[in-house]
C-alpha cells in the first residue's frame, strides 16, 4: 500500500469518482479530471511495465539464455558509404537487407541484381548476419507497376510471385540467414484478395523458401497489429486471426515478426503507451513462435514543413505523442524502453531498428539513427549501451545456453 504505483492508483480512482461526481453540474471540471485519471493511470501501467520487465530481463540475462543475435537495423540500398557500413558493424547483431521487388525487378522479366549483390558481398566479407526482406508486400512502394494488370487475376499473381520468390531466395540462399517472406498480407489493402487467397500466398511463399533454403529461418510479418484497418476494410484479417490461422493451416515459418511503428499519422502509426505494446506481444504469444520485433519512431515531430521537405503530402492530423513531443531525447527513450520490455520476453528474440540513417524515402520520416548530417543521434547511443548491457553476466554465473 505504500508502494509508489499504489499511491498513484488511488489517486487515479479518486480522480475518476470525482469526474463522474460533476458530470451533471460542472461539465468542464469533469473532463479535467477525467483526463487527469487517464495520464494518472497511464503512467503507474508503464512503471508497472518497466518494473516487470527489468525482472525478466534480469533473469534472461542471468540463465544466459539470451539469443546471439539480438539487435539489427534496416538500411537504404542507397546508404553504402563507409560510415553508415562502419556502424552497422560496431553496433549490431545483424542488418536488415530490404528486397523491394519494385527496385529488383522494375521491368517485367528483368533483374536488377547490382545493388543487393554489393551488400551482399560487403556482409559476407564482414561475417554480419543478413535478414532480408519483405519479399511480397503489396503496396505502391514494394509492387512493380506492371504488376498491377494482373491485379484481379490471383491466379497470375500467384504465378508471378512464386517465379519471383525462386528467383530472389536462389540468388542470394548461401548469404541471407533468414528471411520475411510475407509482409502486411493481413491488412490487404492494395488489392482485392479475399482471405483464403491471403492465406494461400502466406503458405506459398514460406513453403517456397524453405524448399529453396531448407536451413533459413523464415518470418511472417504482421503490420499494424493493433487491428484499426479492420473496420475499413472488409477484405482485411484481424491480426491475431490471421496468426492464428496460419497456424490451423499448418503454415510452416519459425516466427512472427511483429512492427511497431509509432510517430506519424498514417495507419497504425499513432502513438500508444508501452503497457498497451507489451500486452500485445503476450497476445502474440499464445500461437508458440518466436516473435521477432520491427520498431521505428522519428527524433522530431512529423508535421506539414517536415513532410514537405521529404517530398510528400503536406500533413495536417496528429499521431499523439508518447508522454511529450517527438524529439531525439525521446526517440531515445522510446527505442530503450521498447527494447527492455522486448528481450525481457522469453518469447522474443530480436529486435530490429527500421532504418539506421535518415533518408528522403523512409517509410517513417526522421526515424533514422543517424541524421542527415550523418551525426549520430541519442538514440544510437542509447541502443549500444543496451546492447552492452545485455552481455553483461552477473557476478559468478559461468553458463552459456546462447543459441
Amino acid at each position: 500500500g505504500d508502494h509508489a504505483v499504489s499511491r498513484s492508483v488511488e489517486l487515479a480512482r479518486q480522480q475518476f469518482i470525482e469526474a463522474l461526481c460533476q458530470q451533471a453540474d460542472q461539465s468542464a471540471r469533469a473532463e479535467e479530471l477525467a483526463r487527469q485519471c487517464l495520464i494518472t493511470a497511464m503512467a503507474c501501467t508503464e512503471t508497472l511495465a518497466f518494473t516487470h520487465a527489468k525482472l525478466l530481463l534480469d533473469r534472461r540475462k542471468a540463465t544466459g539464455s539470451m539469443p546471439r543475435h539480438v539487435l539489427g537495423c534496416g538500411v537504404s540500398l542507397d546508404h553504402t558509404s563507409d560510415e553508415i557500413r562502419a556502424g552497422l558493424l560496431s553496433s549490431f547483431d545483424y542488418f536488415y537487407l530490404p528486397t523491394r521487388w519494385r527496385a529488383v525487378a522494375p521491368h517485367e522479366g528483368t533483374y536488377r541484381w547490382e545493388t543487393l549483390d554489393n551488400w551482399c558481398e560487403w556482409a559476407q566479407r564482414n561475417r554480419l548476419p543478413i535478414m532480408a526482406g519483405p519479399v511480397i508486400r503489396f503496396d505502391p512502394a514494394h509492387l512493380p507497376d506492371w504488376v498491377y494488370m494482373w491485379e484481379h487475376d490471383f491466379e497470375t499473381i500467384r504465378d508471378l510471385l512464386y517465379e519471383h520468390i525462386e528467383c530472389l531466395v536462389s540468388r542470394y540462399r548461401r548469404v541471407v540467414g533468414g528471411w520475411n517472406v510475407a509482409s502486411g498480407l493481413n491488412v490487404n489493402q492494395h488489392f482485392t484478395l479475399n482471405i483464403d487467397q491471403l492465406l494461400e500466398l502466406s503458405r506459398m511463399s514460406a513453403m517456397l523458401v524453405r524448399k529453396i533454403q531448407p536451413q533459413a529461418r523464415i518470418l511472417i510479418e504482421v503490420r499494424e497489429p493493433f487491428g484499426e484497418y479492420c473496420n475499413a476494410n472488409q477484405h482485411s484479417i484481424p491480426p491475431l486471426l490471421y496468426a492464428d490461422l496460419l497456424i490451423q493451416g499448418a503454415t510452416h515459418f519459425d516466427g512472427f515478426a511483429i512492427r511497431f511503428a509509432m510517430g506519424q499519422p498514417e495507419p497504425g502509426q499513432y502513438a500508444r503507451d508501452v503497457m498497451q505494446l507489451s500486452s500485445l506481444m503476450d497476445q502474440f504469444s499464445v500461437f508458440g513462435k518466436p516473435l521477432h520485433l520491427i520498431i521505428a519512431a522519428p527524433s522530431d515531430n512529423v508535421t506539414s514543413e517536415t513532410m514537405s521537405s521529404i517530398s510528400k503530402e503536406p500533413i495536417e492530423r496528429s499521431c499523439g505523442i508518447w508522454r511529450e513531443p517527438w524529439s531525439p531525447s525521446v526517440q531515445s527513450g522510446w527505442l530503450e524502453a521498447l527494447c527492455q520490455i522486448g528481450m525481457s520476453k522469453p518469447y522474443v528474440e530480436s529486435v530490429t531498428w527500421q532504418e539506421f540513417a535518415d533518408h528522403p524515402t523512409s517509410e517513417v520520416p526522421l526515424a533514422g539513427l543517424i541524421g542527415h548530417d550523418m551525426q549520430p543521434k541519442e538514440a544510437l547511443r542509447s541502443l549500444t549501451s543496451f546492447r552492452q548491457a545485455l552481455t553483461e553476466r552477473e557476478p559468478g554465473d559461468v553458463t552459456d545456453h546462447t543459441g
